[in-house]
């Protein structure tokens, strides 16, 4: 059979076409499947992140908070304060926990004590009991 006949020949392509078609549909099909489900579990993930965020943002707050009303020395600020931690405590059921030294909170991860914080605070009252607000990072800075 020549090149040109086969071509032209309608006989029996019927077959190829549909199957041809059908490996189509179910490589789109899957496509947007995958498509949906990152998506789907991108916003679970999201929202794990988030919620850990506020929790250690309201540990951040709370000694805000203390700190404008005076009441540093030997306050839990808001925490479990007989952790054995100097200056220190957990917070969130055991999941953080953090230390207060010379106006500064560090906030860790509670089983990653030996990695960096996850919330560094300097704060300092000021003239009529202004709170003043030097550091507020996700991270410790890098020594100068």
């Amino acid at each position: 059979m020549k090149r040109n006949k086969f071509w032209k020949n309608k006989n029996g392509f019927a077959m190829e076409t549909a199957i041809l078609f059908i490996l189509l549909i179910g490589a789109l099909c899957f496509l947007m499947t995958c498509v949906a489900m990152t998506g789907f579990y991108q916003t679970r993930l999201d929202g794990v992140e988030l919620q850990r965020e506020m929790t250690v943002d309201q540990i951040g707050d709370n000694y805000l908070a203390s700190l404008k009303a005076k009441d540093t020395c030997g306050v839990d600020y808001g925490f479990q304060s007989d952790s054995g931690i100097p200056n220190g405590g957990y917070y969130g059921g055991g999941q953080y926990c953090y230390s207060v030294t010379d106006g500064v909170l560090r906030v860790w991860h509670a089983k990653d004590l030996d990695e960096k914080p996850v919330l560094y605070v300097k704060a300092s009252l000021g003239e009529n009991d202004e709170l003043i607000v030097s550091a507020w990072r996700y991270s410790e800075p890098e020594p100068q």
